[in-house]
């Protein structure tokens, strides 16, 4: 469960984002990849790209993203 102040830093991240034009996003550290959910939302963001050290947590991506047919060892990778 996040708290409000995670879910406003994402909202924050996610504008920031989108004011700065960028069309790429690498989210170094991404976890279970809820910075990615919520930019993939937006058509802005073409190409999406997640790394995390923790198996588990790119894991929780993939299923979060639905993207369950990667290989484990697989980068997080959204087109």
């Amino acid at each position: 469960m996040s708290t409000l102040l995670h879910i406003e830093r994402l909202d924050a991240v996610v504008r920031a984002l989108q004011d700065s034009g960028a069309t790429s996003v690498l989210d170094l550290g991404c976890g279970p990849g809820e910075l990615l959910l919520r930019l993939r939302e937006h058509p802005q963001f073409e190409r999406l790209l997640g790394i995390d050290i923790d198996a588990r947590a790119l894991a929780d991506a993939r299923a979060v993203l639905g993207l369950n047919w990667l290989q484990p060892d697989a980068r997080l990778a959204v087109r």
